[in-house]
């Protein structure tokens, strides 16, 4: 693995090895220019791709540490509160970032006021082919969404359950348009109203959904178990 690379400046690109060699990339320059190095106890490994916002990086190893770098005036490392089991690499949010635990908690870390809230967790983290079905998404307002094996969760950018729809889930919930988008076991996909998680639309499916939805330009994109590829224009309407 060659590790991530992500747009750093207007000009420039960082570059995150898998070992946590960090540096800085141009078209200009004949060699990067190394930045710093981040540390790890032998065995674990870090999780990517690493979050980059505001010229900030954060990065999760597998075994639950956090990692805060800011490369001005100087390159500098800060070990954030490690993380329980995590299950996917750190999610943006405009507050802070968000961790997923598969022991069943998520966290919105922030810079004051971070909380943690639990659901079920382990098995029903994930779909029956154990793709991970507890991705976070965020709406324009901050608000946080989640599915699993059993329901679809919300809370608000403070912490607050706003509320919880048993859904026998089959991928991870979207957002997109002012909706929210999964699918099911029926098999089935769903649209759900954000605010009060009521179910709105429900479109049959010919078989299970075979890996998560794609959303581009107000369009919903979903491979079936036979191979078939279902393009839906979004919101969905009878």
């Amino acid at each position: 693995e060659a590790g991530w690379v992500m747009p750093f400046d207007e000009t420039t690109w960082l570059h995150v090895s898998p070992e946590g060699r960090i540096q800085n990339l141009s078209r200009d320059w004949l060699e990067p220019k190394f930045l710093g190095q981040l540390r790890l106890a032998r065995g674990d490994q870090w999780m990517g791709p690493p979050l980059l916002r505001e010229g900030v990086l954060y990065i999760n190893s597998a075994q639950g540490e956090v990692s805060r770098v800011t490369f001005s005036p100087q390159f500098k490392v800060v070990s954030m509160r490690p993380i329980e089991r995590p299950l996917v690499p750190l999610q943006d949010h405009p507050q802070g970032v968000i961790a997923v635990s598969v022991t069943g908690k998520i966290t919105l870390r922030r810079p004051r006021n971070s909380w943690t809230q639990a659901f079920e967790g382990w098995a029903n983290c994930y779909g029956a082919n154990g793709e991970i079905l507890a991705q976070p998404e965020v709406d324009s307002q901050g608000n946080i969404y989640l599915a699993t094996r059993r329901f679809v969760f919300s809370w608000d950018s403070a912490g607050k359950l706003r509320w919880k729809k048993p859904v026998a889930c089959s991928t991870r919930v979207n957002w997109s348009l002012d909706k929210l988008y999964v699918t099911d076991d029926s098999p089935a996909l769903l649209q759900l109203d954000p605010v009060s998680g009521v179910l709105e639309e429900r479109l049959p499916l010919k078989a299970r959904a075979a890996c998560n939805p794609s959303i581009w330009e107000g369009n919903l994109a979903l491979v079936l178990a036979t191979g078939e590829v279902h393009l839906f224009h979004l919101p969905l309407s009878r």
